[in-house]
């Protein structure tokens, strides 16, 4: 099925983001949820490196402004989903 607006074709594609959600042609959660996957990875590393540097306190402030609220997320994604990760 093609698409036309104002002339032009629009091309169809599997996966987008919008509004800050990824949403794949199946409006399933999947590819979010990986995007999550993959910043909380980034997170850890991130924190464990700067360890050494920084007070206890700074690292808690780090940890709740990334970690939690990307595991915030992940959690209501996987209760009104109901994927398992």
């Amino acid at each position: 099925m093609d698409i036309n607006y104002d002339d032009k074709s629009i091309s169809k594609v599997t996966c987008t983001r919008f509004l800050g959600l990824t949403v794949n042609c199946s409006v399933t959660w999947t590819n979010h949820i990986d995007l999550l996957t993959k910043k909380l990875s980034n997170t850890c590393f991130l924190i464990c490196n700067i360890k050494p540097y920084l007070s206890l306190y700074a690292l808690k402030i780090i940890y709740r402004s990334f970690f939690t609220s990307l595991c915030l997320t992940v959690s209501y994604l996987r209760e009104t989903q109901h994927i398992v990760l």
